[in-house]
């Protein structure tokens, strides 16, 4: 027998064996879908309670009904308990509290197409909840209908301490280097996010009105670490960071820039938050298919940790000739994005004078199209 009439049989059981009423939909389940990251340094911490759903309509037939989504009030109890940690086992009950859910905390996303009701979260707020790193969390969702009991754990990270920006006359300033501390204390935090804020105020020659304004900078996540030398994060040299900044930043000839101060903040995750991440990331594989992580017990989703240090008003250093500030008004990769100064004692505001192939610039001073 050939290849040829091989093939022709086969096709014809093939077509034969096809169903064209093939349903993708298995059967409904009822699983519970929790979202919930306990911040020490937050007021207000949130749990997020809804149900997977799968139905055989199209997905827009499902935008008004709210219960598609979410839980009725009456269709589970949510606890939560905290307990002591002894010798880094659980110890005694301190203290529970039924968690109940708010209609009106956060507002809705008005370009979304889904539910046109209020998210439904459950705020735990301090202090009547305190969430602290001497205690390990324990949320337990019973379903009214006597369904599984939904539970997961979780313990809170604790904080670290800065090093640089260092702290010099009662101002912080920056030159390019942000480190912190790898104390034992935060040895239960795997993964760390440091970002910063750069604001500037924005002059418009034309209209006279002045605007501030940011931009954002991440970091490459850093990874938990051996060791006790501290974590730091820094740009490869002074350019990089100037272009950093120009390249978030619109070039426009109608106005003047003036730096006000950054902002830096670093975000820790705990282990079962960053392994959540990492298999959510993002893959450049081939194969997309990546296993499913969660920490909840009959149900999916997350309960976990992090935290965050925050450090404002942070100014560029001064001392030298030139100086990391001096950078914003002589860099030519920052000359076309018109940052002006104020010379001290004499009032005169300053721009860059660009100088074509200069790599440093001077200064033009005074500026006098204001």
């Amino acid at each position: 027998m050939n290849l040829r009439s091989i093939f022709g049989i086969v096709a014809t059981l093939f077509i034969l064996a096809c169903d064209n009423e093939l349903s993708i939909n298995a059967e409904w389940q009822d699983i519970t879908v929790v979202y919930g990251i306990l911040d020490p340094t937050q007021d207000t911490n949130f749990i997020r309670i809804e149900r997977g759903y799968l139905g055989s309509e199209p997905a827009r037939n499902s935008y008004d009904k709210p219960d598609s989504l979410y839980y009725d009030e009456n269709e589970i109890t949510v606890t939560l308990y905290w307990y002591e940690i002894n010798n880094g086992n659980r110890g005694n009950l301190v203290d529970s509290s039924e968690l109940r859910p708010d209609y009106n905390i956060r507002n809705l996303n008005s370009d979304g197409p889904f539910t046109t009701e209020a998210y439904r979260i459950y705020p735990i707020i301090s202090p009547d909840i305190p969430v602290s790193s001497q205690y390990e969390y324990e949320l337990i969702i019973d379903k009214n209908d006597g369904g599984p009991q939904v539970t997961a754990s979780t313990r809170v990270l604790e904080g670290f301490d800065l090093r640089r920006p260092a702290r010099l006359g009662g101002i912080y300033e920056y030159q390019g280097l942000l480190s912190w501390d790898n104390e034992s204390k935060n040895k239960n935090i795997y993964l760390y996010q440091p970002r910063f804020y750069f604001y500037y105020k924005e002059y418009n020659l034309d209209t006279k009105e002045s605007e501030m304004k940011e931009i954002m900078y991440r970091f490459q996540n850093v990874e938990r670490k051996g060791g006790i030398t501290d974590y730091e994060v820094k740009f490869s040299d002074n350019n990089a960071f100037y272009a950093a900044l120009a390249g978030r930043i619109e070039t426009d000839s109608s106005v003047l820039r003036f730096f006000d101060h950054m902002r830096f903040e670093i975000w820790g995750a705990d282990e079962n938050l960053t392994t959540y991440m990492n298999l959510k990331a993002p893959s450049n594989s081939i194969n997309q298919n990546r296993p499913e992580f969660t920490n909840i017990v009959n149900g999916t989703g997350i309960f976990a940790s992090r935290i965050k240090l925050v450090l404002d008003d942070v100014l560029l250093q001064d001392a030298g000739s030139p100086s990391y500030e001096d950078g914003l008004y002589l860099r030519q990769v920052l000359c076309e994005k018109r940052f002006a100064r104020t010379q001290k004692g004499v009032g005169d505001t300053c721009i860059c004078d660009d100088i074509p192939n200069a790599g440093i610039n001077e200064l033009k001073c005074p500026y006098d199209e204001i």
